[in-house]
């Protein structure tokens, strides 16, 4: 169930259809006359005891009547509870209580339903990836896990904070399954987006979903990209993947993603920076100041001055350099030994930089490793590594111009096993 949707705030015959919002705009953060500093003017107040009664009904009308394996909560659509946040007042005590109040009778309702029929009625809540950020929209979520009120954590939408690493030893810490997010991305990208011919055929094979890669960034949205991204989570430690605006149901994604041992050896693709600054749904209280990744993007990019390092982290799920056998086991959780050593791998790394005349006009390391010899293709500087050169888990880029300011515009590992591409550069066929 959505906790508060507000698709109504821009589109009047949705709003028009929603007796409820229509009858009672005391119950609404604002009007559309008068939106609120901060959220959108339709979304519901849960300080009002009407609206934490009636999110209860409705769930424990499903609960009764239907025979279902769970409810899931979701908090990521949209984040905006309370009508104090809409003014950038961070919720206090009373709103933190009031939502954990609901919950606390959610819980309860869900156990004496699952009693009564012998079968568990799990709990599944959908929220963003920070314990600081949640708590100022009113979501006191340690609180909750701590007494036991939900079986699955899934987190994260359209704007990440933490690495996964973070969620999973929070879910982790209190027993709780975690699924990470892998939502669609929406980072306008002029430069990644070509009506080619491949990309076609690409979307007429139901390889990816045709409105993001032509309307948004192409490399963030395409299948090599989504494989980085769940191997990450699973190299983590995440016990899931959760998809969320993805509506292809022939992509190879749902065959591919769930199973570390299938992605393993499939071509990837790792950016710095896979959702940037957003957007972020509602824009409810100011998000960015709670962000602990890198952000660097073509919509965000990072200035460069002549001399002075820049660091960025990219995360890289692949053990390229793995001397394993490939029988161990892990069983199902460390993935730190699932890459046989007979499986070759062609990796590139590019950096796409503006006001670049030359590659040396720049300098790069990867892991304190100075890289030679790039290559200028269009508007970026491409350099081939060795497996050596990286390590499964976080690697530091460092990155400096020379002579002149510049932009860091994007920052992508390119991972191509020869098992699948006879060893063929994932530059040439996949952007």
């Amino acid at each position: 169930m959505r906790m508060n949707d507000i698709h109504d705030a821009t589109h009047e015959s949705i709003f028009d259809f929603n007796k409820l919002k229509v009858n009672h705009p005391e119950y609404l953060f604002a009007t559309k006359e008068n939106p609120p500093k901060c959220g959108k003017w339709s979304a519901v107040d849960y300080g009002h005891d009407e609206i934490r009664k009636l999110a209860f009904e409705y769930v424990k009308e499903v609960c009764c009547n239907y025979n279902i394996d769970g409810i899931e909560l979701d908090f990521c659509r949209h984040k905006m509870f309370f009508k104090k946040t809409s003014q950038g007042i961070p919720a206090g005590n009373e709103e933190l209580e009031q939502m954990t109040g609901l919950i606390r009778r959610i819980r309860k309702m869900t156990e004496e339903v699952a009693l009564e029929r012998n079968k568990p009625i799990l709990l599944a809540i959908r929220i963003p990836d920070s314990l600081e950020y949640n708590k100022i929209i009113g979501l006191d979520i340690e609180t909750w896990l701590a007494e036991g009120l939900v079986d699955i954590m899934v987190t994260g939408d359209s704007l990440q904070f933490n690495t996964f690493e973070y969620s999973v030893n929070l879910a982790h810490k209190y027993g709780v399954k975690i699924y990470p997010c892998l939502s669609a991305v929406w980072i306008k990208d002029e430069e990644d987006r070509d009506d080619s011919e491949y990309k076609r055929k690409l979307v007429a094979n139901n390889v990816v979903q045709a409105n993001y890669i032509y309307k948004w960034s192409y490399t963030r949205n395409s299948l090599e990209c989504y494989r980085a991204r769940a191997m990450n989570a699973w190299c983590s430690g995440a016990d899931g993947i959760y998809m969320f605006n993805f509506t292809n149901p022939y992509s190879p994604v749902w065959k591919e993603l769930g199973d570390p041992e299938i992605l393993k050896n499939l071509d990837k693709v790792y950016v710095a920076s896979v959702l940037g600054l957003g957007p972020a749904p509602g824009k409810n209280c100011p998000e960015y100041d709670f962000i602990n990744i890198p952000t660097v993007n073509p919509q965000a990019p990072l200035k460069l001055t002549p001399g002075v390092k820049q660091n960025i982290e990219i995360f890289i799920g692949d053990d390229v350099n793995c001397n394993c056998n490939a029988n161990d086991d892990n069983n199902g959780k460390n993935y730190e030994n699932h890459f046989p050593a007979n499986i070759e791998c062609s990796i590139s790394l590019y950096a796409r930089v503006s006001k670049l005349d030359k590659s040396d006009d720049i300098t790069v390391k990867v892991n304190d490793i100075e890289m030679v010899n790039g290559i200028m293709e269009e508007n970026q500087v491409v350099y081939k590594l060795v497996k050596e050169f990286i390590k499964q888990g976080q690697n530091n880029i460092e990155i400096m111009a020379k002579k002149y300011f510049a932009e860091l515009r994007d920052l992508k590992i390119y991972i191509s096993y020869s098992k699948y591409t006879q060893d063929n550069n994932m530059k040439d066929k996949h952007i």
